[in-house]
């Protein structure tokens, strides 16, 4: 029998990619060729999409060192049925309509799966969620990629891809995908492309507003904040245009003091003095602070209950 040292790296390489890592470990410490082999991106590559169903990476690191890690638990894998080139032609070819004729909702996503690129509206305000009924149908289409702003959300994980707190690998991959839409496209309109490479921009401030939404005011204060404009910075979040300054004279009599007569959740919500402290900051107040005990904050809820 001839000795694994005088074997091709091609035969080294598929024996390796039927063992367990542990066992490719195991292989490769035996002599300094075996070594080599095992050692190589190619190897650890496979192993990860074999094992974990991840087939990207992200920066500084290597396929190795991404199987042995934590992250390659925590990315969404559903990523790697994603082919970059293929998204960009996808994109190219969608009609920007949902593809129900009778919806003319705006705010449109595209399916990525493989070969689909089937275009549907979301879920938020008036729209009738035929994004989601797609995946419904076919539960292998799971991500969708928003036409206007390049943001990405699993259904199947059920959370937007490559926000700033996900793993690099993941937002790696999700920047790739928006680089080259945004990168190229050689018929669109110089004005269009900017636009849209500052609409990709905004998605941080959008990711990064939504941990905002999610908080619970519980402070000793609280702040009242207009429903209308909560619900313009809400639909902001969801990919609509930036809101203006938060606006709470529609709470206010027209002496100025509060109005008696508003109540809980029709006419405000309650967000937490971190939170009011970031909206004053990046939006500016028209009108003055609305701010309330806990136990005001309690009454206007039991007027309502």
């Amino acid at each position: 029998m001839e000795p694994l040292t005088r074997t091709s790296n091609e035969i080294l390489f598929e024996i390796a990619k039927k063992l367990p890592a542990k066992d490719v470990l195991n292989f490769s410490f035996t002599n300094r060729l075996l070594y080599t082999v095992c050692s190589q991106d190619w190897v650890w590559k496979h192993l990860c999409f074999r094992d974990h169903g991840v087939n990207f990476i992200g920066p500084d690191t290597t396929w190795k060192k991404f199987y042995y890690s934590k992250d390659i638990n925590e990315v969404c894998r559903h990523l790697s049925a994603i082919d970059e080139k293929e998204s960009l032609q996808q994109y190219y070819s969608v009609a920007h309509k949902c593809r129900i004729k009778e919806c003319n909702v705006p705010n449109l996503w595209m399916c990525l799966a493989k070969g689909c690129s089937v275009v549907g509206c979301g879920r938020s305000g008036d729209q009738k969620g035929h994004a989601k009924q797609h995946y419904k149908m076919d539960r292998e289409h799971g991500l969708v990629i928003q036409i206007r702003t390049l943001q990405i959300w699993c259904y199947i994980c059920d959370k937007w891809i490559g926000i700033p707190k996900s793993r690099p690998a993941e937002k790696a991959k999700v920047n790739a995908i928006a680089g080259l839409i945004c990168t190229n496209r050689p018929n669109l309109q110089m004005e269009v492309a900017l636009n849209l490479q500052m609409e990709v921009a905004l998605n941080f401030r959008r990711q990064r507003e939504r941990d905002f939404e999610e908080e619970i005011p519980n402070d000793s204060k609280c702040v009242l904040v207009s429903k209308t404009w909560m619900t313009d910075w809400c639909s902001f979040m969801a990919g609509c245009p930036l809101p203006g300054p938060v606006d709470n004279r529609n709470l206010l009599l027209a002496n100025g003091s509060v109005n008696p007569d508003i109540s809980f959740p029709e006419n405000f919500l309650i967000v937490s003095m971190n939170t009011w402290a970031y909206l004053e900051q990046h939006y500016g107040v028209d009108g003055r602070m609305l701010s309330e005990g806990a136990s005001q904050i309690l009454r206007y809820r039991c007027c309502v209950a």
